[in-house]
Parts: C-alpha cells; sequence; structure tokens
C-alpha cells in the first residue's frame, strides 16, 4: 500500500508541473505584446516639468539650441506653450521656426528619427475637431513634411518597429488614415501599430479609425453588409461621441439596398435618437442622412403608424388587418400622419401606448368623442386629407386640402357631425364606407381605391395594391359620391315617394345591383351605365330626369 501511495503522490505531482508549464506558455503572447510595447517607448516619456520649460523657453526666444531640446520640441507641438496658452501648432510663426530647426537634424538618421517620432506623435495628439484656421494649415503642412523626409528615418538594413509600420501604411498621412487599417488588419496589430506611433486613445485617430471600420463594412454587397448589420449597430452604440456620424452611414447604406425590408431595430433606434423624420421641427437632427435614407425612416415610420392605429388603437380591441393592409400601400404617397386620441387612449399607461405616444410625439391632439375608445387616424396625401376612425361602423372622410378645411388638426377635436372643429363633416369631398357588395364592387377595398384614383389622383403605389382583390383593375365601375346619408340599402322604400339626390340613387344602386358613373366634375354627366333594367327602376331613372342612350346607360345632366 506504500508503494501504492508514494506513486500516486508522483504522478500528481508531475501533473501539476504540466499544468503550470501550460500556464506559463499561455502567458507568451502577453509577454511578446509588453516586449514590443517596451521597445517602442523608444527612450522612455519626457518628464512633464522639463518639457514645459522647453517649450516656454523656445515660446519666447524662438530658436532651439540642442537636439534633446528639438526632440521635446518636437514632442510638444501640441502642448500648451505657457499655462493656458496656445501650443506652437497654434502659432503661424513658431510652428514654421520650429519645424525649420528640427530639419537641420535630417543629415543624422538616428537624431533626425527621434525628433521625427516626436512630429508624428504631436500630429496624432492635436485635437483637430478645435482646431482654429492657424492650426488646421499647420497640421496639413505638417502632415506634408512628414510624408516628405519619410525615408529620411530608420537606419537602411534594421530600421526600429514604429518605422516599419509607417512605412507600410504611407495612408496614415493622407485624407483616409485608417481606411486599409479597418479593412485588413486585426485589432492587435492596430495596438501594436498605435503603441509604436505613440497614438493615445484620445487621438483623432481612434475616431477616423471608428468611422473607418463602419465604412469597410458598408463598402461591401449587400448579404455581406446584412450579415454584419448586428454587429455593426453594437459598434455605433459603443461610441456616444460619433453614434449620430455613424448610424447615418449605416441608414445612408441601408437606403441602397436592392431589396432590403423594413429594419425594425434600425427604425426603433433612429425615431428615438432624431425624433419624426418629417416633423419641421424634428428635421434637422436628421443631418446625418441624405435624402433617401430620410424618406426611407419617414415610410417606415408612417408604416408603423399604420399598423399601430388599426391594433393597439382599435375601437373594440380587435385588429383590423384588412384596413391596415390597404392603407399600407399608399405609405410613399402620405405627407404627414395625425393621431386624435380618444381619452382612454390619452390617458392609458399600457407600455405599448405609451411607446407609441413617444415616437407619436408632436402628431397626437385629443379627440372629444362619444364613445371614449374612438381615435381617429388623419393622413395627408397629396391635395386631399384623409380621416379614419378607429371605429369600423364610422366611415371615412376624405377632404380637399385647398386651405378650407373644417377642422384644424393642431388643436383638439370633435366627431359631433358639422360642429365646431370636428372631423366629420359635410363639407368632405367623398365619404366612404368600408361595406363589401355595394355599387357593384366586390370589396369595399376595390370602392376606396377606384374614388382615391378617379376622384382624389391618389393611385395606390404598392405593387401588392393590384394584386388579392384587384385595387384598381375595375373598368366600367365607380360610385357616387356619398352625401352625408348612408349608403345602406332600403329595400322597403316606396321609390315613387322618394326625390333624387346622390344619396338617393346610391340606394337605388345598392338594392338593384346598379353600376354608376359619375363624370360631372370633369364637365360631363351623370351616368347609370345598365343597359337592362327592370320596369321600375326604369320609371324612377325617367321621374328623376335620367334619359337612356343605346349602347350607353341612363345619363342625367
Amino acid at each position: 500500500m506504500k508503494l501504492l501511495d508514494s506513486l500516486r503522490d508522483r504522478l500528481a505531482a508531475k501533473i501539476a508541473e504540466s499544468d503550470r508549464l501550460r500556464d506559463a506558455e499561455s502567458l507568451l503572447p502577453l509577454l511578446a505584446k509588453l516586449r514590443r510595447q517596451v521597445s517602442a517607448m523608444d527612450g522612455g516619456t519626457i518628464p512633464e516639468n522639463a518639457q514645459r520649460e522647453v517649450l516656454s523657453r523656445f515660446w519666447d526666444e524662438k530658436r532651439i539650441e540642442s537636439f534633446k531640446d528639438a526632440r521635446i520640441v518636437a514632442f510638444g507641438l501640441a502642448v500648451s506653450a505657457k499655462p493656458n496658452g496656445l501650443s506652437i501648432l497654434e502659432d503661424s510663426e513658431r510652428f514654421g521656426l520650429a519645424i525649420a530647426a528640427i530639419d537641420q537634424w535630417n543629415d543624422n538618421a538616428r537624431a533626425f528619427s527621434r525628433c521625427y517620432l516626436g512630429l508624428t506623435s504631436s500630429f496624432f495628439a492635436y485635437n483637430r475637431a478645435s482646431a482654429t484656421d492657424v492650426a488646421a494649415k499647420n497640421l496639413e503642412n505638417l502632415r506634408e513634411y512628414l510624408g516628405n523626409r519619410i525615408s529620411a528615418i530608420g537606419d537602411t538594413d534594421n530600421p526600429p518597429r514604429w518605422v516599419q509600420l509607417l512605412r507600410a501604411h504611407p495612408e496614415l498621412l493622407t485624407a483616409r488614415p485608417c481606411g486599409i487599417l479597418a479593412r485588413e488588419h486585426t485589432d492587435e496589430y492596430i495596438d501594436e501599430l498605435r503603441a509604436n506611433l505613440r497614438i493615445d486613445n484620445a487621438s483623432w485617430f481612434s475616431e477616423e479609425l471608428f468611422i473607418a471600420r463602419i465604412e469597410a463594412a458598408c463598402e461591401q454587397d449587400d448579404a455581406a453588409f446584412v450579415t454584419s448589420l448586428p454587429n455593426l449597430i453594437e459598434h455605433v452604440r459603443s461610441n456616444l461621441m460619433l453614434h449620430h456620424r455613424g448610424l447615418g452611414l449605416i441608414l445612408n447604406r441601408y437606403a441602397e439596398g436592392s431589396s432590403f425590408p423594413l429594419h425594425v431595430e434600425l427604425r426603433q433606434h433612429a425615431v428615438f435618437e432624431w425624433g419624426n423624420p418629417w416633423l419641421p421641427g424634428d428635421i434637422p437632427k436628421w443631418g446625418f442622412v441624405n435624402t433617401a435614407a430620410r424618406g426611407m425612416l419617414s415610410d417606415w415610420l408612417k408604416l408603423e403608424f399604420i399598423e399601430s392605429f388599426f391594433t393597439l388603437l382599435s375601437e373594440d380591441g380587435q385588429s383590423d388587418p384588412r384596413r391596415m393592409n390597404f392603407w399600407r400601400h399608399y405609405v410613399p404617397a402620405i405627407k404627414d400622419i395625425r393621431f386624435a386620441l380618444g381619452s382612454d387612449a390619452w390617458y392609458s399607461h399600457a407600455k405599448d401606448l405609451v411607446q407609441l405616444k413617444k415616437r407619436a410625439a408632436g402628431l397626437t391632439i385629443v379627440l372629444h368623442a362619444a364613445s371614449p375608445t374612438n381615435n381617429a387616424f388623419i393622413m395627408t396625401i397629396h391635395g386631399h386629407v384623409v380621416v379614419e376612425f378607429s371605429g369600423r361602423a364610422n366611415a371615412t372622410y376624405i377632404y380637399k386640402n385647398d386651405g378650407a378645411l373644417p377642422f384644424d388638426a393642431t388643436r383638439p377635436v370633435q366627431t359631433t357631425k358639422n360642429a365646431a372643429n370636428s372631423l366629420k363633416n359635410d363639407a368632405c369631398e367623398l365619404r366612404l364606407r368600408h361595406q363589401d357588395g355595394i355599387l357593384g364592387f366586390p370589396f369595399w377595398e376595390n370602392m376606396f381605391a377606384y374614388n382615391l384614383e378617379h376622384h382624389c389622383g391618389i393611385a395606390a403605389t404598392s405593387e401588392q395594391a393590384t394584386r388579392s382583390r384587384t385595387y384598381r383593375t375595375l373598368p366600367q365601375q365607380a360610385v357616387v359620391r356619398e352625401s352625408t346619408a348612408s349608403y345602406q340599402a332600403d329595400s322597403g322604400a316606396d321609390w315613387s315617394k322618394v326625390t333624387f339626390s346622390n344619396s338617393a340613387l346610391a340606394r337605388l344602386a345598392t338594392e338593384y345591383g346598379l353600376t354608376i358613373e359619375d363624370k360631372r366634375t370633369k364637365g360631363g354627366n351623370l351616368w347609370v351605365r345598365n343597359l337592362k333594367v327592370g320596369f321600375a327602376v326604369a320609371e324612377i331613372l325617367r321621374k328623376w330626369g335620367f334619359r337612356f342612350k343605346r349602347d350607353a346607360g341612363w345619363w342625367l345632366v
């Protein structure tokens, strides 16, 4: 047993020694990285007091006496020479004198290299975002100088690592310094470059690299770009300073996609940051995107509002997919959207409604209605204003947007017919009901689409609108524009006692399946296109003043 115990202890010791070796091997890459960073220090840092003393002396005397001072000035071009004073880069005369003095050392490759590294460090250290005109010009001159003198630095046979890296990346001294790095190199490689060139995290280089990575992703083909989008969005969120610029680049690229679908996360994120893309007060916030991208976001937000109205704000709590699907085909034609909210929705603390009201900030008004659950959806489409109500029994009111609307959608409105600031008014151009099978139309969608196109000049802009219910392909079928009366059939009516009106003709057409075409707005006649009608209908039409024309139907001036 003692022999077995001894063997067990020896095996345990060997295993422990093996684990330690493996742990040591795992540290080798880190040790190599630390060695590279130490070698990049090139003689260590310059004490702050010494740097201040040399810079102050140069500022006053405008000359450099020694190589030591030249190196300190090279590293200190972006540092205030006096407490709360200007830096050398912000003074035209002193900047020129400093470069001229440092350039005197270019015959000594080793000495000049140390000054050149200082100039490079100053070039990356200066805050370009707050540069004065003088500083901007000096920075440009410094960039040109560094590019012209790059061949004078380092040993020819064995140049230091920072020289190797700078020569490998001459684009660092161009207008797009980080494009190649962002596309072709790893974070570890870039960290090494930054350490060797003394580029700290506060440098403008960090901002350029951040944007360059987004630009590199946006330069990919559509498939690769979409695949990288989740990581790209997270990348943008990680930088508060450049967040807006980065988001703008992503949205501009997304708007270029040939068949990209609506992207919910991009929509929510952009609207949260910049507000409503068509609301005048919010439009200046959208300066980071082009016209196409803002139009895309506008359509996305309009579509969300349409979907929300016919789901979250439906009066009976049940979604209304038919109305939602109908109006979504008109989204690109919609110029403005407003919500008129009944008391239930206005004061609701339901999470979905609270979020909707936040996204619709500036677009909501109070609706005074008999039912607290009723809401209204007001759309401006070309030269018309369309009012839909959440209650399905309500008709859709369509008004000409000619400056004489009977209501003002910027203040509380009501639904009492013809009352002050009411959404329901006899001044409407059209009043249409969501009722199938009337006036020769199989579905109400057909009737709406025909009237919108032929009476209002508003055509559906989605190809899907021509499918399913054939919204626009109904030749020789029209509807009479409804007055304030109902479209409901009155099968028990005594037609001999009914006088002519548009609503009376609509009821007659509903009861007897007549096809009506109204050309009066274009200088034509009112037509009943049926060539064969019963004796009773013919008598009613004659009483109302209609005349019959062979092969055309009944007409009235």
